[in-house]
């Protein structure tokens, strides 16, 4: 099902370093796409539509980092930075900006397991006892 998405209820931000630097003591959510990635586009329509996951979003920077083309030096980077192994990865920072990579998943993401995520990253009382 190719063709544009529609517009996503999430305030997505490309990433650049400064993007993740910037993101001021929340948690960053990396969601790394490329746009012939068929998981990809799932998760876009699926986990990144679920309405728990979008109410938590904006607890978090949620940044997109576009692979599509590997010669871009920015996906490059990130790629080799954060051991990225393929489409889609989920790359998660905690607030302090350290990468989480006890937390990061490569692969299908569904909203339920993204809760789950998000729900280490913020404090308890945020998810009222939903974990």
């Amino acid at each position: 099902p190719a063709g544009p998405l529609p517009p996503s209820p999430i305030a997505w931000v490309p990433y650049t370093e400064a993007a993740v630097q910037q993101a001021k003591g929340k948690p960053v959510l990396a969601d790394v796409y490329a746009d012939w990635c068929i998981p990809c586009r799932e998760m876009e329509l699926t986990t990144f539509r679920d309405p728990h996951v979008v109410a938590h979003t904006s607890e978090f920077l949620m940044v997109k980092v576009d692979v599509t083309n590997p010669d871009d030096p920015a996906a490059a980077a990130f790629i080799e930075r954060y051991d990225v192994l393929g489409v889609p990865t989920l790359v998660v920072f905690d607030a302090q900006g350290r990468p989480r990579r006890d937390l990061s998943r490569a692969g299908y993401v569904s909203a339920k397991e993204l809760l789950e995520i998000m729900a280490q990253l913020l404090p308890h009382d945020h998810f009222g006892g939903a974990g």
